[in-house]
This record gives C-alpha cells, structure tokens and sequence, in this order.
C-alpha cells in the first residue's frame, strides 16, 4: 500500500511494509526444473522402486509396466542411475549401470525429457512430469521391445568330422620349452602333478630333435 502525504509545500509518499512483502512474494520461485523431476526419477530408479518412478512420468501405467519389464528381463533391480547433465529445451541425460557379477558390466547414457503439467500441480513436485518414452530407460527400447539377459556361458561344443567323429574338442594343452642343458631326468618328477605324461624319456626324445643338439 502506498500513502501520499502532503506536508506543507512538500509531498512526501510512503511504502508500507504490506506492499513489501507483497513484492517479495510476487518473485518467489519453485524448485529447479527439470532439474528435481529428473533428480527424483533417477533416484526412483536407482532404488529400484518402479512405482515411484512411472508416478513421476506423464504416463505412470505405461511407465510403470515398461520398468518392472526392464528390471524382470534383466534379473536385476539395481541399477546405479544419476543425472549426467541438464540441456536445453527442458531435457536431460541420464548415465544407467548394471552389474550382472564380475567383470559384466553394462553402462550407456539416454536422454529424457520433462513438461510442466499444471492439471497435476501441487506443492510437493511444482505440477513437472517426465515425458514418457521407454527410450529413458534405455537406447532404443520401445513400447514394443523389451531387454533380457541370458548369460551365454556353458560347456564348449564338440566338434565332428564328416563320417561323426570327434574332429575339435575342449582339452587341457600343455607347452614344455626344456633348455638343451637340462637333464630330463631331473625335470620330469617336478611335471608329474601338472602333466603326468610328460616322462623323462619323451623329454629326452623331445631334446634330440632339438637344433640345439644337433
């Protein structure tokens, strides 16, 4: 409120402290965004809490159905997700990692969006939403595919000749290189627990077809 005084010749206006704190007012501002909806979904993913994460997207049913896919096909809920960078047009990037045992590892980067829903705005998340789009979670995943994870590990193959015999299979290979001073003799006792058919004699028959002995 603004008071106008007249004082003598002088004209002396007063600003209220009502009017003051109506300014301060007027210039208060949110959170950050898309800065703290992107925060908070990464974090939902972090935790590996679906539910939390497709509520903080522009389609929870859909998002919430495409997360607990991703984390079912990939055996894993424990992703380690954080916000790699804010860009322009409300959008961000998001760097995702999964550990499935030792050495298996897998990381990329995807990139998201968010929007200002003012039908859904409270005071708790300032009415922003993620833009769904199942390429958030990871590069070219879409409403109609899904990731899963099948380890490829397992018994080496046999392979057959054409009349079937076995032509290549798994076996142990072991490589002796003996110096042509050694004594076979004494070398064979200290392979016999590694390489039992390595004998003193194939070791010395080994040698004299060395060029070394010739």
């Amino acid at each position: 409120m603004i008071v106008t005084m007249h004082i003598g010749r002088r004209t002396v206006t007063l600003v209220t402290a009502a009017s003051l704190t109506l300014g301060v007012v007027g210039c208060a501002t949110g959170p950050d965004q898309p800065d703290t909806v992107a925060e908070e979904f990464a974090a939902a993913l972090d935790t590996g809490d679906a539910a939390s994460a497709a509520a903080l997207t522009t389609d929870p049913a859909a998002a919430q159905e495409a997360i607990s896919d991703l984390f079912e096909g990939l055996g894993n809920d424990d992703p380690t997700v954080t916000v790699a960078g804010i860009g322009d047009g409300d959008t961000f990037d998001l760097d995702v990692s999964w550990n499935f045992g030792e050495g298996k590892d897998w990381s990329y980067r995807t990139t998201g969006s968010a929007l200002e829903d003012t039908a859904e705005e409270s005071d708790d998340d300032d009415g922003w939403r993620v833009r769904w789009d199942p390429t958030v979670l990871a590069p070219e995943l879409s409403a109609g595919t899904s990731l899963r994870y099948t380890p490829t590990t397992g018994t080496p193959p046999t392979i057959f000749d054409s009349s079937g015999q076995p032509l290549m299979s798994e076996q142990i290979v072991t490589l002796v290189n003996l110096d042509s001073s050694a004594d076979p003799a004494a070398v064979a006792p200290l392979l016999a627990s590694a390489a039992p058919t390595i004998t003193a004699d194939f070791l010395a028959a080994d040698l004299e077809k060395s060029p070394a002995r010739r």
